[in-house]
Order: C-alpha cells, then sequence, then structure tokens
C-alpha cells in the first residue's frame, strides 16, 4: 500500500477513511486527523540538542575568551544568566528560574 509522505495528501486520506467509516457506522475518532507538530523539543534529546545549540551560539562563539582555562572558568557565570535572567520564547518569555517558581 502507497503511504503518503506530505501532509496534505495524508490529511486527504485521513479524511477520507473517517468519511466511509461514517458509511459504515462507525465513528470517525478512529480515524483522527492528522495535525503538523509545533516546532518546539518534545523530548528531553531535543531539548539537550537544542540547549547545545544556544550554548555555542550565545557563548562559546559569541565570547572572545583568551584560553580554554578562561572559557571553562566563565561556563557557570553563564549558565546562572541562561536560567536566570535571560527570557524563553518555550516558556512564554520567561526565564527559567520564574517558570519553576511559577511566576508570570
Amino acid at each position: 500500500m502507497h503511504r503518503p509522505t506530505d501532509l496534505k495528501a495524508s490529511l486527504k486520506v485521513r479524511t477520507s477513511r473517517a468519511n466511509s467509516a461514517l458509511t459504515r457506522g462507525r465513528t470517525p475518532s478512529a480515524y483522527p486527523p492528522t495535525t503538523p507538530r509545533p516546532k518546539i523539543p518534545r523530548s528531553s534529546a531535543d531539548a539537550y540538542e537544542r540547549f547545545i545549540q544556544t550554548l555555542l551560539r550565545e557563548w562559546a562563539y559569541a565570547i572572545p575568551f583568551s584560553s580554554s582555562q578562561a572559557r571553562a572558568a566563565d561556563l557557570s557565570r553563564w549558565l546562572a544568566w541562561y536560567n536566570r535572567q535571560r527570557p524563553h520564547g518555550s516558556l512564554g518569555r520567561r526565564t527559567p528560574a520564574q517558570a519553576l517558581a511559577g511566576a508570570t
């Protein structure tokens, strides 16, 4: 059986299945519609990879360091800033500290 890979074709197949299910007396919920997933991290691996990208872009490559030792010494400062002061889009422009505390 051919399986469509694009969303429009997939929705068309699911819609026709739901319609034929109605004609056979089954509920259309047996074939729920497909919706595209938002582009935000959903698993721990996705969130970790996103964090690494941010770490590299906003800290490792953005700040010039005189040595690897200087870079390693600055990491704790940057992590504190990242968690306590930097707003995160996925948290409604709140910091992780605010999100954990339940602040708005």
